[in-house]
């Protein structure tokens, strides 16, 4: 199964449950995602989730290189910070309207519903986006830096529509 379907299907029974909740119910969906797509990366990237505090809060998400787990030694006392070199996440949950991804709730949770025909027409860009943001060395700190890595994305459209037509 295409991993953004896989994603998309347990949001969906999740959801569809009506036992999880908003936001930290996903967690587990989202780590597999981002533990796949990291594998698959140069450098590997890892996720953690439910960071310890290091001075701004408690991020959903670090992203670690693997080169910095190892460096540092997954056994070993961590006890200096180490800063997650891929930045860190903060999830919300679909009806948080901090960002606009769909055309509301409603229709995100269609999409979920119907995952491996959203993987289809919609996976392949996304995939490619989430390999930008993981491989993006320095931390996003303005708007900015965000809008320059979502400028890559209508071109990477535009070449996933073109290779699906041909």
């Amino acid at each position: 199964m295409h991993p953004i379907a896989r994603y998309l299907h347990r949001l969906h029974q999740i959801h569809a449950s009506g036992q999880g909740t908003a936001e930290t119910s996903s967690y587990s969906a989202l780590e597999e995602l981002l533990e796949t797509l990291g594998k698959g990366l140069k450098p590997a990237v890892v996720p953690i989730a439910q960071m310890k505090n290091q001075g701004a809060g408690l991020p959903d998400f670090g992203l670690y290189t693997k080169e910095q787990l190892r460096r540092k030694g997954v056994d070993a006392s961590l006890d200096g910070a180490i800063l997650p070199a891929r930045g860190v996440v903060e999830v919300k949950g679909a009806s948080d309207n901090t960002w606009l991804t769909a055309r509301g709730e409603a229709e995100f949770w269609v999409a979920a519903q119907h995952a491996e025909r959203t993987a289809e027409l919609q996976g392949e860009a996304l995939l490619d986006f989430l390999r930008r943001a993981l491989l993006q060395a320095a931390p996003l700190r303005e708007p900015e830096d965000l809008a320059a890595l979502l400028a890559l994305g209508p071109a990477l459209d535009t070449n996933h529509r073109a290779q699906a037509g041909a």
